[in-house]
Parts: structure tokens; sequence; C-alpha cells
């Protein structure tokens, strides 16, 4: 996973706005545990282009780090780009309160 890291940051060094990369990256980081790196590049990646995408592996970090009301909000974020989308509906649902 580390080779991963270096490329995927190798790989936004040459195109910054690269926006595959940072969720990617924000991926290997979220598999490791590293929650708030993979935040970082999620909301990095959205700086540039915000994608349905993005906005639910952030919900999912941020839900991982018990930031729930960030959770929320980029599950609803998702839905304002993709409002069929089944999975951040279901991770809407899934979210303690409300």
């Amino acid at each position: 996973m580390e080779e991963a890291i270096r490329e995927y940051q190798a790989a936004l060094r040459y195109k910054p706005g690269l926006i595959q990369a940072y969720n990617n990256l924000g991926i290997v980081y979220k598999n490791q545990g590293r929650y708030d790196k993979a935040i970082q590049q999620y909301k990095t990646g959205l700086k540039y282009h915000p994608t349905a995408e993005l906005y639910y592996n952030l919900g999912i970090a941020y839900q991982k780090v018990g930031e729930l009301d960030q959770a929320r909000e980029a599950f609803q974020r998702v839905l304002e780009i993709k409002p069929n989308s089944a999975e951040a509906r279901r991770a809407l649902e899934l979210l303690p309160g409300d």
C-alpha cells in the first residue's frame, strides 16, 4: 500500500487536479484506518471538482471517526449531485440521530 501512496502522490505532483488520484489515495488511507488523511484527500479533491463519489467516500470516512453531522452533510451532497444514489440514501438511513 505504501507504493500505491507514493504513486498517487507522484501523480498529484505532476497533475494536481487529478480527481481520481485524490479519491484513490483517500481509499488507500481509509483502508489503512488513517481516516484523517483520507478525509484530507477527499476534501482536496472536492476543491477541484465536487463529485458524488468523493462526497460519498468523505461521508464514510467522517462516519468512521464519529463525525456524524459531517457524514450526514456529505451524504446529502451526494444526493444533490446524484439524486438516485441508493448507497447515499442507505448510508443516511443507517446514521444514528434525526
